[in-house]
């Protein structure tokens, strides 16, 4: 097998009181015991990943130039890829009030846990270690450097055509 990288949930909760904020990542094995509860939270983990949608929706198709001589069947196309990309916004829409759902439900139960007044929750992968990062270089599974924090912004475009 050949296992993938994994996900968690780093949130922190703020309080409107100037108490210092409370942070922390789920799953915790150290907290979340016994085992099922720890399962539970990392498909929570999961599923909130596997759900992220970006927040920007599908990109317009290319309308023809200006000056094209456009045929019958260029106009028809050009319907058609119209009709798709409403199709393609309408089902991004979906997914992504789906994802805006669950971030929703999620920093609304911390600040109930914690009585705080602003919560936030960052997804976070946690890649695997390979050979010879572990032989040669004795590096733990836990190492900080195997913990990335995900944007929720996608990459900028690169417009000079390079790849």
């Amino acid at each position: 097998p050949n296992p993938s990288a994994s996900h968690l949930i780093h949130y922190k909760v703020e309080f409107a009181d100037g108490r210092e904020p409370v942070e922390g990542r789920f799953p915790d094995l150290a907290i979340h015991q016994p085992r099922l509860k720890y399962h539970r939270h990392f498909m929570i983990a999961e599923d909130y990943n596997n759900h992220f949608e970006s927040p920007t929706p599908p990109a317009e198709p290319s309308p023809p130039a200006l000056n094209a001589q456009q045929t019958d069947r260029d106009r028809l196309l050009q319907v058609e890829l119209r009709r798709i990309h409403a199709e393609e916004v309408a089902a991004w829409k979906h997914r992504r009030t789906h994802y805006e759902a669950m971030t929703k439900s999620m920093e609304k139960h911390l600040l109930k846990k914690y009585g705080g007044s602003n919560a936030t929750i960052t997804r976070v992968e946690h890649r695997q270690l390979n050979p010879y990062e572990v032989t040669e270089l004795g590096m733990s599974v836990d190492d900080p450097s195997t913990y990335v924090n995900l944007s929720e912004n996608p990459p900028p475009e690169d417009r000079g055509g390079n790849r």
